[in-house]
């Protein structure tokens, strides 16, 4: 298990990482925003289009194209989160289906027993004390900027 001051002077751009630490917060803070539509053709996000059964995400360019429609709801979200050592880091979870024990991603605003079941996991996280979580470090193409993505955590 590292600290989070070793992840942050980590060497390597790109690498994986156990941390222990406290969920101090979460962004957004309603949890109804935690998913968000994005196509995984065009690799963007897409408004919240639906198809004629009023059940699938259409991304209209695609559309345009006449491609196989690849839109879906994905976690996307940020833990603020703490170490025993007081240094801070913002965890991104995104497209990472498994983190609420097999809820999927949906639409949170208008499925609203899986908005309450993750709330509730949310308010949980945040009140323990301690929580280990898998994290991988990562540059982004534009900027060069270091982050920090949890994979591999179940809560």
């Amino acid at each position: 298990i590292y600290s989070l001051k070793e992840v942050k002077a980590f060497p390597q751009d790109a690498y994986k990482f156990r941390v222990r630490v406290k969920v101090l917060s979460h962004e957004p803070r309603d949890v109804a925003n935690f998913t968000k539509p994005f196509c995984f053709n065009c690799k963007k996000w897409v408004p919240k289009i639906y198809d004629k059964t009023n059940k699938n995400i259409v991304c209209s360019r695609c559309y345009e194209l006449n491609l196989e429609q690849k839109s879906r709801f994905v976690y996307s979200f940020i833990l603020l989160v703490k170490d025993d050592h007081g240094e801070y880091l913002k965890l991104i979870v995104f497209d990472h289906p498994q983190f609420f024990s097999g809820i999927s991603p949906d639409d949170l605003v208008r499925n609203d027993i899986s908005r309450r079941v993750i709330q509730t996991k949310i308010d949980t996280l945040v009140s323990k004390d301690s929580f280990i979580f898998c994290i991988k470090s990562y540059r982004t193409q534009i900027g060069g900027i270091r982050r920090y993505q949890i994979f591999e955590t179940i809560i």
